[in-house]
């Protein structure tokens, strides 16, 4: 169960995102059925984002083997858990992109992280005119009526 407090309640005891259900009231707190908050925090990758996932974390663990670096000095030389260098290897996509960073720091390999999306060799991007790119990308409002 998942604990909310009652402020983050409407007064009928009922939460304000209509996903919820299952409500237990417990004093001042609201419990919530721990499946039903996983179930919509979940992201779904694609099949071949995974595989480039798994395949990223199989190379950072080779290197770092390579290097006869033990999980728990690498771990420390990051500056993340161990449980973290251990998702990171498994190809796990909620690992914190600063986490890749100091992974290939630690490696000194950061340089390819600079050359992921180099925009000089960006094919797609060079047939863009850059001159008239907007400085900011604004969400456009839905037009009523």
């Amino acid at each position: 169960m998942v604990f909310f407090r009652a402020s983050q309640v409407s007064a009928d005891r009922t939460v304000k995102d209509s996903r919820w259900r299952h409500v237990i009231e417990y004093g001042c707190f609201l419990a919530f059925d721990y499946d039903i908050l996983k179930s919509m925090r979940r992201r779904v990758y694609t099949p071949s984002v995974q595989r480039t996932l798994r395949a990223l974390g199989r190379d950072i663990g080779i290197a770092r083997r390579k290097r006869r670096m033990p999980v728990a000095d690498f771990a420390e030389r990051m500056g993340v858990s161990q449980g973290t260098l251990v998702r990171l290897e498994k190809g796990e996509a909620g690992v914190s992109i600063g986490a890749l960073a100091m992974a290939l720091l630690a490696l000194g390999e950061l340089h390819r992280l600079e050359d992921l999306l180099d925009v000089s060799r960006d094919e797609t991007g060079l047939l863009l005119d850059l001159d008239n790119l907007p400085r900011r990308i604004r969400r456009r409002k839905p037009r009523l009526g």
